[in-house]
């Protein structure tokens, strides 16, 4: 950046500094109407200048699905490899906690309470929060056949891939997702994932998260 502002001198151009600034308002309360106004103040505290303001609705008390109330059970550990009975633990978790985003409702919040709870592939949709409590741990599945293999990296590709552990997905090539924060204390935790061909060659990949809009077809290995 040195040598960018040198150039600029040498060459006599006016330059501006500019400052950002990014600030964050907490303990507000739900469906409350606010208005913010910053301004420059000197060491004196005198202000500098104009107030900028602006005016902000906090949403309504967001109603709360809990991955449990829809199925999805708890391990002591994570999976590292899987078994017939593991692949079948596993399936049945992800379309329980699948089955918790998809009946959330719109400002919802999907919690994923404290524990390891194993999963493939998951989708969130436009306008809910997925909250990984403290202590919660959403352990992407170690089988491949968990994750959706349809995967297009930009519209014109012609390999597909494997999709990620969290997901948005439409149809829509115009549309797009919105508002889908991920909050809380918990984690993500996705080992490699290895697929190993018949040449001997290895691929391997880890991805938490894929954001798609394009024209593809959703299909499942969990169906």
């Amino acid at each position: 950046m040195k040598a960018f502002y040198d150039y600029y001198q040498e060459k006599n151009i006016d330059m501006v500094n500019v400052d950002i600034h990014s600030f964050r308002a907490d303990g507000l309360k739900p469906d409350t109407d606010y208005n913010f106004s910053v301004v420059a103040v000197n060491q004196a505290g005198e202000e500098l200048g104009s107030r900028a303001s602006i005016s902000w609705s906090t949403t309504s008390k967001p109603e709360l699905f809990d991955i449990t109330d829809y199925g999805a059970k708890r391990t002591e550990e994570g999976f590292t490899s899987i078994d017939e009975e593991k692949n079948a633990f596993t399936v049945a978790n992800t379309k329980a906690i699948q089955h918790a985003i998809d009946a959330c409702s719109e400002g919802g919040k999907v919690v994923v309470p404290e524990g390891i709870f194993m999963t493939g592939a998951l989708y969130l949709k436009s306008n809910m929060t997925l909250e990984l409590s403290e202590g919660a741990v959403l352990f992407g599945s170690p089988n491949v056949d968990h994750y959706d293999q349809n995967y297009l990296l930009y519209p014109y590709s012609t390999d597909t891939r494997s999709w990620a552990l969290i997901n948005t997905y439409s149809a829509d090539e115009e549309g797009g997702f919105e508002n889908i924060p991920d909050r809380g204390k918990g984690h993500y935790l996705w080992k490699w994932l290895e697929i190993w061909f018949g040449n001997g060659s290895c691929f391997r990949r880890k991805r938490i998260s894929s954001c798609h809009s394009a024209k593809a077809e959703r299909r499942s290995g969990l169906d």
